[in-house]
């Protein structure tokens, strides 16, 4: 075998331990990528659902057990539903916004009259 030859096949057996070192180098950074933007989003969902039992817990006749669901979730609105474990009263519906990073509560109730028009989207299941 000629020396060129020799030198080829070193370089092209190089080039595959490199490419497939930082190939998997990529899937590994990918993964932690995609698994840092689940742990944030299922802390944000946290953040809602203890924002919504807050909220709720505001309200005098709210001495019932529950259980916390949120419907919808934009930038900075969410929509939570709160499911009575007892079924001795109708669930009821949270409304909540983001403001510097926090959720506060806008409005709880059976029905949540005039939110439909200030935030549509919110109220958009498809």
């Amino acid at each position: 075998m000629s020396k060129a030859i020799i030198i080829s096949i070193i370089i092209v057996i190089l080039a595959v331990l490199v490419g497939g070192y930082y190939g998997y180098q990529w899937r590994a950074e990918k993964i932690q990528l995609e698994e840092e933007a689940q742990a944030q989003a299922q802390a944000e969902r946290e953040r809602i659902m203890q924002a919504a039992r807050s909220y709720v817990e505001r309200f005098p006749r709210a001495d019932f057990e529950y259980d916390v669901e949120i419907v919808n979730q934009l930038d900075k609105w969410a929509l939570v539903n709160i499911q009575p474990r007892n079924n001795e009263t109708d669930p009821a519906g949270v409304i909540l916004e983001k403001l510097d990073n926090t959720w506060y509560g806008r409005d709880f109730g059976t029905i949540l009259p005039g939110w439909e028009e200030k935030v549509p989207e919110l109220f958009d299941f498809e």
